[in-house]
């Protein structure tokens, strides 16, 4: 089945290629006379390109004579050039076939496509045809092109895939650049503070370089005056793109060097010095060994990114770094490929082809690379940000379990510090009260007073018993609204000033209860000992510091033959607990009285 198949292929080829007719010849015509004005006529073999060594405006004129097969006379025939940079007027055998604007002596015109015209119905003879160029130019460059003559059929579907690739692709390019380039600044401009590789800096040089560069070869027609500056802004875009891109590849191969990125700077101003230089010097707008010199040069300093990339290869070797290698080699391929067109009598067609193609593939492949980098880094920081969540959450669940055992911990120092409040507050004072209770010692009177005590006592402990902070005001005003009354029936005036305590002031039970407890015992020596008439209880804030000050004007007591008792010991232990400073004074035995003082240092906020 499958022979016979085959067989039937073959067969219908055969019939196929037997019914496609023969196709007419293709006249390619190289030999021409070229006829400058005031100069003798030049013999020349086309395509023919001259330096003249003055810029000055000139008429041309060249002249073909050829002879047409039969057989291109029975078709629809068609002339093309592969390209014209000065355009003109076109005529065959006194009939005109186009007339392109040309440049004149105020104006440049340069076309940077390829060209095909319909000749006139009749004007193509078997013999004895004349075609004529007319052209002017008042450039140092003479262009003469090539024509080709032959079947429409046959020469539109060349002339329009040359177009693509000589003409279309540069403003194509020109935008995808633009594009790239805009991006990357962008980027760059939005990442600036940050400690990055210049990548998009770069890639932005290269790409608005290539923008530049494509802006002046699409500039036409311009002023005369003006076309050695488009020439000389041309190759500084030129200059920028290649530095960026040797820069980047580099940069790239991880061999990043200052001295290598001001040989490239170096090398870019060179370029449009050399050109204006010979300009101001000769008068030449092309100066093609010093222009190919400098274009070798940027084949030159490509060897740098080639060796560090082949190092890289050899040490690593990776799809990435084998891809950019490669890559390397065309563009040095390419870029020499420019520099010989300079020095060698090559067609005029395609001077630039190797660079649009080289161009749009360099920003391609670096757009790519960045993009790559970009979702790596993206990747990358996703899976740190999820390591990082990782280790918050076990951190989270430890210290939940460091408060819980902190909550545990306090929870019994809480405890233990009650109990012991309770042992040597209302504790001692019950078994003191049961044991003069049991001698009976006690009159009813003063049973009933030890018990308010004691329930005194238990009321301070209930008020500063609590998590949250205490009211320090609220909290001393119930203690002063407990004692107050038995104070006066006790004869004693009392004075209170709590005029410098602010009413928002919160502390921790831990803090309230010895200072009350303080002040407590203060009132109650002052009571049972000092046999005073008034007494004067001062609260507030010093500063950072709280101090309260209880004051009385009954008999002082020897500070130093005294020895100290219960009363005493307890708020000097309460004053050490709180880390505050006690003082006590007094005038002595049947002196002016003694004062407390006790400053507590708050933390501060």
């Amino acid at each position: 089945m499958l022979r016979w198949l085959l067989a039937c292929g073959g067969l219908w080829l055969a019939l196929a290629a037997a019914a496609e007719p023969t196709p007419a010849p293709l006249l390619s015509l190289s030999q021409a006379e070229l006829h400058t004005a005031g100069q003798a006529p030049l013999s020349v073999t086309l395509p023919y390109r001259v330096y003249r060594p003055q810029r000055v405006f000139a008429s041309y004129r060249l002249a073909l004579r050829f002879d047409a097969p039969a057989a291109l006379l029975q078709t629809r025939a068609m002339l093309a050039l592969d390209s014209w940079p000065d355009g003109g007027r076109i005529t065959l055998n006194g009939t005109e076939v186009a007339d392109i604007a040309t440049s004149t002596e105020t104006r440049v015109v340069r076309y940077l496509r390829p060209f095909a015209f319909n000749l006139p119905p009749g004007a193509l003879r078997e013999s004895g045809n004349l075609l004529i160029f007319e052209w002017g130019s008042r450039e140092t460059l003479v262009l003469a092109p090539q024509p080709h003559i032959g079947p429409r059929a046959l020469l539109e579907p060349l002339v329009e895939r040359k177009l693509f690739w000589e003409h279309t692709l540069v403003p194509a390019s020109t935008i995808f650049a633009l594009v790239v380039g805009l991006t990357a600044l962008a980027i760059w401009w939005q990442l600036r503070n940050r400690q990055l590789r210049p990548d998009y800096l770069l890639l932005s040089l290269s790409a608005l370089g290539w923008v530049v560069f494509n802006t002046m070869l699409l500039w036409s027609p311009l002023p005369a005056a003006w076309f050695v500056w488009r020439r000389a802004i041309g190759i500084v875009g030129i200059g920028v793109f290649a530095m960026g891109m040797w820069v980047s590849l580099a940069r790239l191969a991880g061999q990043p060097s200052l001295r290598f990125e001001r040989l490239c700077l170096a090398w870019v101003v060179l370029g449009p010095v050399l050109l204006l230089g010979g300009f101001v010097l000769t008068g030449a707008t092309h100066l093609p060994r010093t222009e190919a010199l400098w274009a070798l040069g940027a084949a030159l300093l490509g060897g740098v990114p080639l060796l560090a990339l082949a190092r890289q290869a050899r040490r690593q070797p990776n799809t990435r770094t084998l891809a950019l290698l490669g890559f390397v080699l065309v563009g040095l391929g390419l870029t020499f490929r420019e520099a010989m067109i300079y020095v060698v009598k090559d067609p005029v067609g395609t001077v630039h082809l190797g660079l649009q193609l080289l161009a749009p593939l360099w920003l391609a492949t670096a757009s790519g690379l960045l993009v790559q980098d970009f979702v790596a880094s993206l990747r990358l920081a996703s899976q740190q940000r999820a390591e990082v969540d990782r280790q918050l959450a076990e951190r989270e669940a430890e210290l939940a379990r460091l408060h819980a055992r902190e909550r545990g911990i306090a929870t019994v120092e809480e405890r233990q510090r009650i109990m012991q409040d309770m042992h040597d507050g209302l504790g001692s004072q019950l078994v003191s009260s049961l044991a003069l209770a049991e001698r009976g010692v006690l009159s009813p009177a003063q049973t009933a007073e030890l018990l308010r005590a004691c329930i005194d006592d238990l009321r301070l402990a209930i008020d500063t018993l609590t998590d949250a902070d205490v009211d320090l005001a609220l909290t001393a005003g119930n203690l002063r609204f407990r004692m107050e009354p038995r104070l006066r029936a006790a004869g004693l005036r009392v004075r209170w000033d709590m005029q410098g305590l602010p009413d928002a002031l919160r502390l921790p039970g831990t803090t309230a209860l010895p200072l009350l407890r303080v002040l407590q015992e203060a009132l109650a020596n002052a009571v049972k000992h000092a046999a005073a008439q008034a007494i004067q209880v001062r609260l507030g804030l010093e500063g950072n510091t709280l101090v309260l000050e209880v004051a009385d004007d009954g008999r002082g007591f020897d500070l130093q033959h005294h020895a100290p008792g219960k009363g005493l010991a307890s708020m000097h232990k309460r004053a050490r607990a709180l880390g505050a400073l006690l003082q006590v004074d007094s005038g002595g035995q049947g002196g002016p009285g003694t004062r407390v003082r006790l400053q507590v240092p708050l933390p501060r906020h």
